[in-house]
């Protein structure tokens, strides 16, 4: 029964690194897909019109 808990256990955990990986890819193209979106926004004034984070 225990051995049956710790092998479900690992199995998680595995599919946890798994996530994390894919997070820290996802991360890195909202990144990149967040850069390209703001040079856009910005537009040719320069300026960003309606973004209120600052």
């Amino acid at each position: 029964r225990f051995h049956e808990l710790d092998k479900r256990c690992r199995d998680f955990e595995n599919a946890n690194n798994e996530l994390k990986q894919l997070n820290i890819q996802l991360e890195k193209d909202l990144l990149s897909v967040g850069g390209v979106t703001e040079l856009f926004r910005r537009g040719p004034e320069g300026q960003t019109s309606d973004s209120n984070s600052n």
